[in-house]
């Protein structure tokens, strides 16, 4: 059985968002991390899967990462974690918007592991 995990980035986020959409803040021209995501299994190992853009953005790019995050008390459904402490691979999507842009950019995303069902969100960036 794999634990899904969001890291400490989207926690809050997805607490107080309506649906998968999550909003995101960043400035023209400066490459920010916008989302990260990570599987393991049980024994605390990283678990293989995906992030594919479903929709890319059309004011900027997005890139696709790897990282490392430790593994936080509580997952995204609020059960204490047996992992809590440990330290597992993850992934994360960067986005740089266009020099001079100013407004709402959209990036669709899917998240496929292995036996576990897509998961889909759309990341709303509002850029200053």
């Amino acid at each position: 059985m794999t634990q899904i995990v969001l890291s400490a980035l989207l926690v809050t986020t997805l607490a107080g968002c309506a649906g998968n959409t999550i909003k995101r803040f960043s400035n023209d021209g400066v490459k920010k991390q916008v989302f990260d995501w990570a599987f393991w299994s049980q024994s605390c190992t990283a678990a293989d899967f995906t992030i594919k853009v479903t929709k890319p953005p059309e004011f900027g790019v997005v890139e696709i990462g790897t990282g490392t995050m430790v593994i936080g008390r509580e997952s995204a459904t609020g059960a204490r974690m047996a992992c809590e402490g440990k330290t597992v691979a993850n992934k994360v999507v960067y986005y740089t918007a266009n020099d001079g842009y100013k407004g709402v950019d959209t990036i669709g995303l899917s998240i496929v592991g292995r036996n576990a069902a897509p998961r889909l969100f759309t990341l709303e960036v509002q850029v200053y």
